[in-house]
């Protein structure tokens, strides 16, 4: 009982073993499908003009012959008329709103300031950081009788101009 088993599951072995030749000698044998078209632009096809059937041309630099035909100069572009001249760069006021101030009395380097863009986003700012074209030279708080104001001082072109929080209680 036992070896007939065993011939059965010899018989399937070696039905599935020549099933998977068969398969893999049908898919290997059989051609490569082409491939799809290609839709938009096709490959540039090259050649080199002149001297082709002079044999003294071939003994020639044959590399130095195939990069003169292929880096050709482009033609100059054509250059846009000039517009009118661009508009000035808007004071920092108008741009900026100084909503946060934090000074460092020992080392005003590290003091930071909070600027929300008009109709933009919130950044933070340092000492010596562009600000929409002015460079940031000062950043501090001064007292006004009981009350504070953050101030961010900015400069470019040598004007200077500072941007003042609304003032806050004096602590």
């Amino acid at each position: 009982m036992e070896s007939r088993r065993a011939r059965v599951a010899l018989v399937l072995l070696n039905l599935t073993l020549l099933g998977s030749v068969v398969w893999l000698g049908k898919h290997a044998l059989q051609p490569l499908a082409q491939p799809a078209e290609l839709d938009g632009a096709r490959p540039l096809a090259y050649a080199l003009d002149g001297g082709a059937h002079d044999p003294d041309h071939l003994r020639g630099d044959l590399s130095k012959q195939i990069g003169a035909e292929l880096d050709r100069p482009r033609p100059p572009e054509a250059v846009a008329p000039a517009g009118p001249p661009p508009a000035p760069p808007a004071a920092l006021g108008s741009s900026y709103r100084l909503l946060l101030v934090s000074e460092d009395r020992d080392d005003p380097a590290r003091s930071t300031a909070i600027v929300g863009a008009t109709g933009g986003p919130q950044r933070t700012v340092m000492i010596g950081e562009d600000l929409g074209g002015f460079m940031i030279i000062h950043i501090g708080v001064e007292a006004e009788g009981d009350r504070c104001r953050g101030v961010l001082t900015g400069e470019r072109g040598g004007q200077r101009e500072d941007l003042r929080t609304e003032g806050s209680p004096r602590l």
